[in-house]
């Protein structure tokens, strides 16, 4: 989590904001989603001149869930080897998110009205994801040479 503001006036850029008093940063599983992973209300730009008070790695993403897959049959026909692979990555389709933007001046704080506590939407989902849709391959071989061995 950053300030995304050079508020400590250092010129590093990696800020951090400060963490608000007895408001959890967590989301309950039934409220994170693509549009809210965690609480902005949780946190609150730094003071001019301060570096923030929230730790490193404080929140954590969504995590990746995979499964490839792969099925390899060898056979015979006849003096000729034949190989047939089906390949699958991301067999079930699941969807999985990059990381939740983390940088409170991408979320408007600075909104007038808002007071200086970010409004959600600012620990929403880039639009990307880290691995692609679906995709199966269905590959044959066949060696027509009678000395080979599989």
């Amino acid at each position: 989590m950053t300030s995304g503001v050079d508020q400590s006036r250092t010129a590093h850029g990696y800020d951090r904001p400060n963490v608000v008093p007895g408001v959890s940063a967590e989301l309950s599983g039934s409220q994170r989603g693509p549009s809210a992973w965690f609480n902005v209300s949780a946190f609150q730009m730094n003071a001019l001149g301060t570096f923030g008070n929230a730790g490193r790695s404080t929140l954590t993403g969504p995590g990746i869930f995979v499964i490839d897959a792969l099925a390899v049959k060898n056979f015979r026909i006849g003096a000729t080897h034949v190989q047939v692979r089906i390949e699958a990555f991301n067999l079930l389709n699941h969807p999985n998110f990059g990381d939740p933007n983390t940088n409170l001046a991408q979320s408007n704080w600075n909104v007038p009205g808002a007071n200086r506590i970010p409004t959600p939407g600012g620990g929403a989902f880039r639009t990307s994801t880290r691995r692609g849709p679906r995709c199966v391959t269905v590959q044959g071989v066949a060696d027509f040479n009678s000395d080979a061995t599989t």
